[in-house]
């Protein structure tokens, strides 16, 4: 799926900004960015990236978007859906593209379920995501996280698992079954727009007390005060962030190994 965008990491930084400044939305508390990219125009209707021309498409949609006080205090209802999560050998269910078939069918599910995300397994029955978001569960002091097989690797995904881990939070990544999820003590999902958003209900079945629980008020909080530290940094604390060289200090010391164009030996 390489595309060459014909950009380098820190010109199209300079094009989401300017996206936001055209928009002015710079001082925008809410702004949810999508990026989209695909293989741009072609000579004909047809698949292969041969009969391409010119570089791939940029789009760059900014939007104003705030969970609202309402759903954030109710919590999210999920129900299970018949559609599952396939394998990277089929459709890498990693890749976050514009064809969402899978999730879409997944959504559709939801709505005639009457709930607000189809909770989704993978081939093995194992609970793996939601279809617009990823989803964790609390069991006694510890975070259970789906495998990152067979899901998106959503940013706040990860981004909640690294705060939870830095303050001393057990994060478990494993296979857990919907026996598990029906019993757990508190249920989260992650998103871009929702960041933490608590789960009241998973197939008709009450999770916890049905209300949001202290460890995940605690999540939040924790990822709001990330939150607040990343945007407080200016544009161009974040552009020599995304334009710097990989950091292989890690190897110095190694036998053998070469750091910067300088072999290291013991």
């Amino acid at each position: 799926m390489y595309m060459d965008l014909g950009l380098s990491k820190g010109e199209l930084l300079d094009l989401l900004h300017k996206t936001i400044d055209a928009s002015d939305m710079a001082d925008e508390a809410h702004v949810h960015i999508r990026l989209v990219v695909s293989r741009g125009l072609k000579a004909t209707p047809y698949q292969n990236p041969r009969v391409n021309i010119g570089l791939p498409l940029i789009v760059i949609i900014p939007e104003v978007k705030a969970v609202t006080t309402e759903s954030k205090t109710r919590g999210l209802r999920l129900g299970t859906t018949w559609v599952r999560r396939g394998p990277p050998d089929v459709k890498d269910e990693q890749w976050n593209h514009i064809s969402k078939a899978t999730d879409v069918q997944a959504c559709i599910s939801s709505n005639i379920m009457g709930v607000d995300e189809a909770l989704m397994l993978d081939q093995r029955g194992f609970v793996k995501t939601c279809n617009s978001t990823n989803f964790f569960i609390i069991r006694g002091r510890e975070l259970w996280a789906p495998t990152k097989d067979n899901q998106m690797q959503g940013i706040t995904r990860q981004k909640t698992i690294d705060i939870c881990r830095a303050h001393g939070i057990t994060v478990k990544e494993l296979d857990f079954s919907l026996t598990e999820v029906y019993g757990a003590d508190e249920a989260f999902c992650t998103g871009t727009f929702p960041s933490q958003i608590h789960v009241v209900e998973v197939d008709g079945r009450q999770i916890g007390d049905g209300k949001r629980g202290v460890m995940t008020e605690k999540i939040q909080t924790l990822y709001m005060e990330l939150v607040r530290r990343d945007v407080s940094r200016s544009r161009e604390e974040i552009r020599a962030e995304v334009t710097a060289a990989r950091d292989l200090s890690f190897l110095d010391g190694m036998d053998g190994t070469v750091v910067n164009g300088v072999s290291k030996h013991t």
